[in-house]
């Protein structure tokens, strides 16, 4: 059974009491009854009427939401056609369906969803997708989630229970119930509760004030409204014990997405009247819905009360043959009854259709006829004009007074404005807001510079101004100068040189200012905006902005100094110095030049003493605790240099010890002892001291010389040199023991063969300061490099003279090794012995033959006796001269065809030879340089003939009577040579003892080299081996005498040549 609540809101007693009576006291017929009332209704009401449109269009009895949804489209776009032929257009029609069905929502599950957010929050997106969904549970899910926690207290799913509606709630000992006027039994509160609940409250009029309230401090009445409907969890202390007429004994929280069974009982009486009052709002020229219950009357009447009057006019009826409207009903705008139901539509609402509307419904049912009283209180609104803005002066000056005035025509009360302003930034800030339309600005500021509108609302609309502009005049302020690029220094601003700065110079002003830019004084622009491009360090000095506003004529100015810095040249330098007699390090940097000065420091970080004046920085470092070879890294920075500039140095140790030497100034004048330590950074100190410990000369760095007389008193006495470096702990030192030279010679007396090279040498044992040794040769003379006959070998202790190609004759003799120093000399004589060779063995020509009739090549063999003694041959030639009468004419000398034969060569043929001239042969044994006795001299023979026997017969004889020939002829000179002198000395010589020269002992000279056959060269004279047969060797004739004389004596060989 559906539970019914009633609200008790009867605002017309008199008429509810007398259809209470009217029903109550017969009991006639349905029909008496229905006559009774509607006789009573006629007379005060009306006809008129109306017609359909959008607003409207209202749900059916149990339609589907997203019919419904369709029906509303399809409303709206018959709608917009209309109006589209009127001249009108529709805002947002999509809207107005979104409203239009949650206001009207069909179910009941549904319409407690669009309660869960005020309704201008919901999109036509949503609630399309909300009206496709049949299953109320699952629209319950638009609660949040602390909403539905509110609900999931019990749970009361359960089982069926035969007889009812649902299964039996499954619920604690104590589960909540709802007692209802009349109520016999408990009512269990359920979902049907809550149904009915939400409708019966939903005909009262504060309904929706209730709901949309945003009072945070809610009476029991409202938090348990906004709980039923999904609003939220309750919030206030113990549940009430009523709630109207409904006394609550238990409260229970149900859980969502479930159905929950409820049962009760109810207990109407047919004949009582019900009364609803609500109140509604119209906005001029718009639409508006009177409701009249929520179905379809069998009888009802609209009656019309305008304000401030009694007279209640009927506007509209239907007895069941369809709505008739009254006149009135025109006077109240265009008028019409929604299909299907009771209620009242009315368009284009004008303001006389303000008061109550009252709609007397009768319903006929089983029970006896039902009578509902809709009392409708329409308020009609009219809405607010597009407001206008007025100023008392739109330029004021800053300080003074403004007032301004948002002028209105239309608009019903109360009406808000608000005032909003609008900056040049387009920031937009509220102003101010009140009821009042004038807004008075007192002490008017800068501030209040830019765009002004006035916002005018109700309860209907609310609109905007058109902007106006404020403009204040003040100004100039203190000019505000920027320097680009930004750098402040103590001094003010800084710049670094070559870039391009710029000064601007910004004053508030309005009108804005006009400025003007003064140097030292002098003015040199006008504008805004001064740049220098390229600045020097001479554009350093003070710089001034006048700021100027003409038309209050104020001008305010300020100066600011600029400043150049410009960076030094180039990179530090730095370097290590000692410092502390060479006890510790000063580590010095130096960056000269640039403004300000550059900053400079160490690295790593030095923790000695620090002395830092301008450009320079000396750092003090401990000498024994720096590590050998570290490094120290100055960086210089600078305001100007974007980068650091940086310089290393490095520390270390001299490597190894202190070197001593001394050495002699030249012819030994003076003595000079020098101490070095090279490398190493700083240099290291370094002094001389004898060995008695007094000092001796001055202390230098890195090398010291100390220069002495040379005299022999230092021979044997010791000098020391002391060092000091920082980084060394203790100083260090070396010696040196002054020695005059002694001279010491491997061998005395030396002995090598001639030809050969020898060596001397010479050894010092003790010399100090080092000297070189001196060499003298056998003749006392000074022996110098000389690479053709003698070669030096020197080093610090010994020397060594090669004698080249020793001569017995020349380089025989003492030789003489020399050295002095400045503090002494010595010399020692060493004897060479130059021996000769042993003569070769003597050479015999076996055969020697021309190799053919051409007589251009000659075939030489020979034989010796020994094989000791020799290392090789060279053979000679003579060119024969041709005879000339008797004696022979132009002797030739003897030329080497071939030298340096092989010792065990012992045949050799001689090539290149005129076959026109006849030539003598001869061959010498050489060992080493000692050359043996020529060979007997031969001359070549032709070779064999190979002709026939006859003529070899005719040659033989032709010879061997030659021979006889001869023979005799000898034999005849010999006999008669006394008789024939002449003769005889032509053929033998002045004296017979000569006739033949003895070979073994070699004693005429030999020439070198060919001559050429025709006579070109001369050759050279030497003596020269004669033939078996000559006449004694004449002497050199003297020196101015005639070479033609007949007594000079002629060298003659004879040469006996077989013909054939």
């Amino acid at each position: 059974m559906p539970v019914k609540m009633d609200l008790l809101t009867d605002s017309c007693p008199q008429m509810g009491s007398w259809m209470q009576e009217s029903v109550t006291s017969r009991n006639d017929t349905k029909a008496h009854c229905l006559d009774v009332i509607l006789m009573s209704l006629l007379a005060r009401a009306t006809m008129c009427k109306g017609g359909n449109d959008f607003y409207a269009t209202l749900p059916f009895h149990n339609e589907l939401p997203f019919d419904y949804w369709i029906r509303l489209n399809k409303a709206i776009d018959t709608a917009e056609g209309a109006l589209k032929r009127q001249g009108k257009i529709l805002d947002n029609p999509a809207r107005e369906v979104t409203v239009m069905f949650i206001r009207h929502c069909p179910d009941p599950w549904l319409a407690l969803v669009f309660k869960c957010k005020p309704l201008e929050e919901w999109t036509t997106g949503e609630v399309q997708s909300f009206s496709m969904y049949s299953d109320p549970s699952a629209q319950l899910t638009v609660c949040s989630a602390e909403q539905q926690h509110s609900w999931s207290a019990v749970n009361l799913d359960g089982p069926h229970e035969e007889g009812t509606s649902g299964g039996p709630e499954k619920m604690s000992p104590e589960f909540p119930t709802l007692i209802v006027d009349g109520q016999g039994d408990d009512l269990k509160l359920g979902s049907n509760v809550i149904k009915h609940l939400i409708h019966v409250k939903k005909a009262s009029g504060d309904y929706s004030e209730k709901m949309l309230t945003t009072d945070q401090k809610h009476t029991d009445e409202e938090n348990l409204l906004q709980l039923l409907s999904c609003v939220e969890k309750w919030k206030g202390g113990a549940m009430p014990e009523k709630m109207g007429p409904v006394k609550v004994k238990h409260a229970v929280m149900l859980e969502p997405m479930h159905e929950h069974l409820v049962w009760g009982v109810e207990i109407l009486d047919p004949g009582e009247v019900v009364y609803t009052e609500t109140r509604t709002n119209g906005v001029v020229g718009r639409g508006v819905i009177l409701e009249c219950g929520p179905t379809l009357p069998d009888v009802y009447i609209w009656g019309f009360t305008r304000p401030r009057t009694d007279t209640i006019r009927a506007i509209v009826y239907n007895f069941g043959k369809g709505p008739k409207l009254q006149k009135l009903a025109q006077e109240l705008g265009e008028l019409s009854v929604i299909t299907n139901s009771a209620s009242l539509s009315i368009e284009k609402l004008p303001l006389v259709a303000e008061g109550v509307y009252t709609c007397q419904a009768l319903y006929d049912t089983a029970e006896g006829a039902k009578l509902y009283y809709y009392y409708v209180y329409l308020s009609v609104l009219v809405p607010v004009s597009k407001p206008y803005i007025l100023m008392s002066d739109s330029s004021p000056v800053e300080g003074s007074t403004l007032w301004m005035r948002c002028g209105l025509e239309n608009g019903t009360g109360p009406i808000k404005y608000i005032w909003e302003q609008e900056s040049r930034s387009g920031m937009l800030t509220m102003l101010a807001e009140g009821n009042s339309s004038l807004v008075n600005v007192t002490d008017i500021s800068r501030n209040h510079t830019g765009w002004y509108r006035c916002l005018a609302s109700n309860q209907v609309n609310q609109q905007r101004s058109d902007r106006i502009w404020l403009d204040i005049i003040y100004g100039p302020d203190l000019p505000q100068i920027d320097v680009t690029p930004y750098s402040v220094t103590e001094r003010g601003y800084s710049a670094l040189e070559r870039e391009t700065v710029s000064l601007l110079c910004q004053a508030s002003s309005n009108p804005p200012s006009q400025y003007v830019w003064f140097y030292n004084n002098s003015q040199v622009y006008s504008g805004p905006q001064y740049t220098i491009t390229r600045i020097l360090r001479m554009h350093t000095g003070h710089y001034a902005c006048l700021a100027l506003n003409t038309y209050l004529n104020t001008r305010s100015k300020k100066t600011i100094t600029l400043t150049v810095y410009y960076p030094p040249d180039g990179n530090p330098s730095c370097t290590i110095l000692p410092a502390n007699n060479h006890t510790d390090l000063a580590l010095w940097c130096h960056w000269a030049g640039g403004y300000p000065p550059a900053s400079l420091h160490w690295n790593p970080f030095v923790f000695g003493e620090e002395v830092e004046s301008g450009s320079n920085i000396t750092q003090i470092q401990p000498g024994p605790e720096t590590a050998n070879n570290s490094v120290f890294v100055c960086q210089g920075s600078h305001v100007a240099l974007n980068i650091t500039r940086q310089c290393s140095t490095r520390t270390w140790l001299p490597v190894g010890e202190p070197q001593c030497s001394a050495y002699a100034t030249r012819n030994n004048e003076y003595l000079m002892l020098s101490c070095s330590w090279e490398g190493g950074f700083p240099r290291a100190l370094l002094w001389w001291a004898s060995s008695s410990g007094a000092s001796q000369g001055t202390s230098e760095e890195n090398a010291n010389i100390l220069v002495l007389r040379s005299s022999y008193t230092y021979s044997g006495k010791a000098f020391v040199c002391h060092a000091k470096h920082p980084l060394a702990g203790e100083s260090k030192q070396c010696v040196l023991r002054l020695e005059a030279p002694v001279l010491v010679a491997h061998r005395s007396l030396v002995t090598v063969y001639e030809g050969s090279d020898v060596q001397l040498t010479c050894v010092m044992s003790a010399n100090y300061p080092v000297t070189e040794i001196t060499w003298y040769n056998n003749l006392k003379q000074h022996v110098d490099n000389t690479p053709k006959k003698y070669v030096l070998q020197r080093a610090a202790s010994w020397s060594n003279l090669t004698v080249r190609e020793t001569d017995c004759a020349r380089d025989s003799g003492q030789y003489w090794c020399s050295a002095t120093n400045a503090v002494g000399g010595a010399e020692i004589p060493i004897t060479l012995l130059v021996k000769r060779y042993p003569m070769p063995p003597n050479v015999t020509i076996n055969k020697i033959v021309y190799s053919s009739h051409v007589r251009t090549d000659v075939d030489m063999e020979w034989s010796i006796r020994t094989e000791l003694d020799l290392t090789s041959f060279f053979i000679e030639r003579q060119l024969l001269p041709e005879p000339v009468g008797k004696r022979a004419s132009n002797v030739s000398l003897w030329y080497k065809v071939i030298v340096d034969l092989e010792s065990d060569v012992r045949s050799c043929k001689i090539s290149g030879l005129d076959p026109t001239r006849n030539y003598a042969f001869r061959i010498t044994a050489v060992n080493h340089r000692t050359i043996g006795h020529p060979s007997e001299v031969k001359s070549p023979a032709d070779p064999p003939f190979n002709a026939y026997p006859a003529v070899i017969g005719s040659a033989i004889g032709g010879m061997i009577l030659a021979t006889v020939a001869t023979v005799l002829f000898f034999l005849y000179v010999v006999r008669n040579r006394r008789s024939n002198p002449r003769l005889h000395d032509l053929i033998f010589g002045l004296q017979h003892s000569q006739s033949r020269e003895n070979i073994n002992f070699p004693e005429d000279e030999v020439v070198g080299g060919l001559e050429d056959e025709a006579g070109g060269r001369a050759p050279s004279r030497s003596p020269s081996p004669g033939p078996s047969m000559t006449l004694p060797r004449p002497t050199a004739a003297p020196k101015g005498s005639p070479i033609g004389e007949d007594n000079e004596p002629v060298n003659v060989t004879i040469t006996v040549m077989a013909t054939s």
